[in-house]
């Protein structure tokens, strides 16, 4: 068998036993050739490489494009074809057939001596497919998940490397390989610990201050946080050691100035503690952008019990770990919120130093065997309270507790926020609304689903805000979502708003692959267009990036209730209501009451549905089956006359657009129309 030899670290190439390069008709088979390149000798199921490939189109012409792009490969490698192995439902690529650069890179990085290493990192030329871009959010997604594996390990392969090389003694080798990493991330604090630490080994003080700097501004820009204790005590030992001595090394260039940094260092302690990290500047925390800023400051312990206040500061951590998972929300780091200990402080100032428009104070107090813990959330512009709660437990275990009232709190907080950024922004004249502020009226808007003036509303300030913003995500988000209640709503058989509505989807997760709410779209979208498995990926992809936001939780009750499984449904959507007590949008209910209809529980799903303040055609429908079904002849022509009131309702066209995976759920939605005289 003619062995083929792919490249796909730094790009695409494939090139044959004569070194000559082998040409692949289109850009869908290079990235199907290359998808069973990474797994080789694995056989992939069809249906997933239709849905990573063609996943916009329907099921029998997706499979046709995949037979397509199987045969224009088979006739570009020519005699190395045998290695392609097709079955009726997977396909596989002979590990024999091919030469895989990934595949060797992953074996060599994992090898045990320094030679494996090596040759590993001359493999590694750059991200997986580099430049191979298609129009497939499922590909884009695999892509990126493969690209960042693979990246985390070519850092930890260079970072075995350089301390291989330490350890031998050949300092200048294991820069070489610390500084080619921090080419691929500058955000590795390890590696420029590393390098500080050479430096002073060196006696190069003033190199070792400068590489402290590229460490703190590296941080401070990509994650925002600031060096951890071990980090910013080498570099206080290079403060001292040019103070009292002489850097060793070369000056080509004026030293650096140390006299700011000389006499920070002078006042400090000579081995401050993980709570005075050298304090964070307004500066160090960047501007929200799109995002609403907030401060945990530092929560109180009520009582004088000291195992109390280890507690408090525990509730405080977890709470901004919490809240920086919602990407709506720039949260100010640690360091920065400790310093703002004393009780009665002025809030406005606090906010004004760290650059936040929000302020969370707090309390923990034990009562027996009862834990209380209090929020209070406050603008930090006007110090007016926002809103203030309590969360009590029982004490049976602190850890637990308190671990279950944090996601608690931080879940409520973060829509607390959200809520209170909308009011604002609805008090401003539209002409001056940044695309963030019209995305937040929209939100408020699309709150009243159902309301035909709120959703023109909604549609009209997403489109503001991507005229605005073309590369904000959620902007996209909103109007894929307007347009899939278009397409809901048409009467007759076009599937072009759908269609319009994924593409939209598919450019928010494109634009930002990491919100959770652009995931979530796309996968509610691809649900409505029957594509299940691919729509199911999109949703668990959301819950990944946010597992404590009511919003994806409810979704997934969603999801699960129209797959058939409305138990688990209402299971997620009770879940969502424990992490957000206060969680309350109209499309909540609306859900709840389709998954309880589904589910067969039809007292349950009309108490639901009647807690939607606002109730669209669709609505009404199931209000009628619901009634239909529990026998109750006089309520189900009732709520059938509310349903006939909207303009070209069609019970068979409900029914046809819902998106029920088992037929048997869409007969029983069927049966409950038919019988309610629909």
């Amino acid at each position: 068998m003619t062995q083929v030899r792919l490249i796909l670290l730094g790009g695409f190439a494939a090139r044959g036993s004569d070194g000559g390069t082998i040409a692949l008709p289109t850009r869908k088979a290079e990235a199907l050739l290359s998808v069973l390149a990474c797994r080789s000798g694995e056989a992939q199921r069809r249906d997933w490489l239709t849905a990573l490939l063609w996943g916009g189109c329907r099921e029998q012409k997706a499979r046709h494009s995949l037979s397509q792009a199987l045969t224009s490969i088979r006739r570009s490698l020519d005699d190395a074809a045998s290695g392609l192995v097709a079955e009726r439902e997977t396909i596989a690529l002979c590990p024999q057939a091919a030469a895989v650069d990934v595949v060797a890179f992953q074996r060599l990085a994992h090898g045990d001596g320094i030679e494996d290493l090596q040759a590993a990192v001359a493999l590694y030329r750059g991200p997986l497919l580099d430049g191979v871009k298609l129009r497939e959010c499922a590909f884009e997604e695999w892509l990126s998940r493969e690209r960042a594996q693979l990246h985390d390990l070519a850092i930890s392969v260079l970072m075995n490397l350089a301390q291989i090389h330490v350890a031998r003694g050949d300092a200048d080798a294991g820069e070489a390989a610390l500084n080619r990493l921090l080419a691929l991330d500058t955000s590795v604090e390890e590696a420029h610990r590393l390098l500080i630490r050479l430096d002073l080994d060196r006696g190069c003080y003033n190199a070792a201050i400068r590489h402290y700097r590229q460490c703190a501004d590296a941080l401070g820009r990509e994650l925002d946080t600031v060096p951890e204790p071990a980090t910013t005590a080498l570099y206080r030992d290079a403060l001292s050691a040019l103070r009292h001595g002489h850097d060793r090394a070369p000056q080509t260039t004026q030293p650096d100035p140390i006299e700011r940094d000389a006499d920070w260092i002078a006042a400090a302690p000579a081995s401050a503690p993980a709570d005075h990290d050298p304090p964070a500047s307004p500066d160090a925390i960047p501007d929200a952008g799109r995002r609403v800023s907030i401060a945990v400051l530092p929560y109180v312990s009520l009582g004088g019990d000291p195992e109390q206040e280890i507690v408090a500061d525990g509730v405080t951590e977890d709470l901004i770990t919490d809240l920086s998972r919602f990407r709506t929300l720039q949260v100010a780091p640690r360091n920065a919120s400790f310093r703002h200990r004393r009780q009665g402080a002025d809030l406005q100032r606090i906010g004004r130093e760290l650059g936040v428009n929000y302020v969370v104070l707090g309390s923990v107090r034990r009562y027996g065997v009862r834990m209380r813990l209090t929020a209070q959330l406050v603008d930090a512009r006007s110090d007016n309270q926002l809103w203030a709660e309590r969360f009590d437990r029982d004490e049976e275990d602190t850890v637990i507790v308190t671990d279950d009232l944090v996601r608690t709190i931080a879940a409520t907080l973060a829509g607390r926020v959200h809520a209170a950024g909308s009011e604002l922004a609805k008090r401003k004249p539209a002409t001056s609304l940044a695309a963030y502020e019209c995305v937040l009226r929209a939100n408020a808007a699309q709150m009243q689903v159902g309301d035909p003036q709120a959703e023109s509303e909604m549609r009209l300030f997403y489109e503001r805000a991507a005229e605005l913003d073309p590369d904000y995500g959620r902007a996209y988000a909103g109007l894929a979502l307007a347009h899939l209640r278009a397409w809901f709503r048409d009467p007759g058989g076009s599937d072009a708003a759908l269609e319009l509505a994924v593409e939209m989807a598919a450019k928010a997760v494109a634009l930002d692959p990491d919100d959770g709410e652009c995931q979530e779209t796309l996968g509610w979208i691809l649900l409505h267009g029957k594509s299940f498995a691919l729509a199911e990926q999109y949703y668990r992809r959301a819950l990944e990036l946010n597992p404590i936001s009511p919003d994806e939780l409810a979704s997934m009750g969603a999801f699960c209730s129209f797959q058939g499984r409305p138990e688990d449904g209402i299971g997620w959507f009770e879940q969502a209501k424990q992490v957000d007590p206060f969680f309350d949008p109209t499309w909540y209910w609306q859900l709840l009451g389709a998954t309880y209809f589904n589910a067969r529980r039809y007292g349950e799903s009309i108490t639901a549905f009647n807690r939607s303040p606002a109730k669209p055609g669709w609505v009404h429908a199931y209000l009628a089956a619901c009634h239909a079904c529990r026998g109750h002849v006089e309520e189900a022509t009732v709520a059938a006359e509310l349903a006939r009131l909207c303009p070209g309702f069609s019970a068979c066209q409900l029914a046809v657009k819902e998106p029920y995976k088992l037929a048997a759920d869409r007969e029983h939605l069927l049966d409950g129309l038919r019988r309610a005289g629909l």
